[in-house]
């Protein structure tokens, strides 16, 4: 009798935190799938991106293309190929690091401006890029958020501008 009792209890004891932390997984979402039947990644390499920006497509001067991606521990990837609608424009590959300030200063920027809540913009602009943006959380199995856009006006104003001020502040003389 009182050995049944026993298991139980240690039982309980033993698996009630792990239940407790595979709750927590749940609630914190893995990209829709359900952490409660994978464990989480331990982080040990520390970089993952936080953000990803692509503009393509075409305008009067030519085709525009070109993607950036920031990650969490400050660097960032800007890539350029040569259909770049400036004269002489070569293909571009640059990477640079941004200190963890000015990483989180873009994120926040970013978030002020709800690029985090944004829906693909529905309206269609001839002679504008494509811009796409993809906002996540940076760290490992992190929850994200992407939209697109042709123009930089109403709602996408400030996510349009916040780009804009980062890739000529970082990017210029590429």
């Amino acid at each position: 009798g009182g050995v049944m009792l026993t298991k139980p209890l240690l039982f309980t004891l033993i698996f009630a935190p792990l239940a407790l932390g595979q709750s927590d997984r749940v609630k914190q979402g893995h990209l829709g799938m359900d952490a409660s039947i994978r464990p989480g990644c331990p982080n040990a390499m520390q970089v993952e991106p936080v953000v990803i920006y692509n503009v393509s497509g075409g305008t009067l001067l030519g085709p525009v293309q070109y993607h950036l991606v920031v990650y969490n521990n400050g660097m960032a990837a800007f890539a350029r190929p040569a259909d770049d609608p400036r004269e002489g424009a070569q293909p571009v590959a640059a990477v640079i690091h941004l200190s963890i300030n000015e990483v989180n200063q873009l994120v926040a920027d970013l978030r002020r401006c709800d690029a985090d809540a944004l829906c693909d913009q529905e309206a269609y602009v001839t002679d504008c890029p494509l811009q796409t943006l993809t906002i996540m959380e940076g760290r490992p199995d992190a929850v994200a958020h992407t939209f697109s856009y042709w123009a930089g006006i109403g709602s996408y104003a400030g996510v349009a501008s916040v780009m804009d001020n980062f890739v000529e502040s970082y990017f210029a003389e590429l």
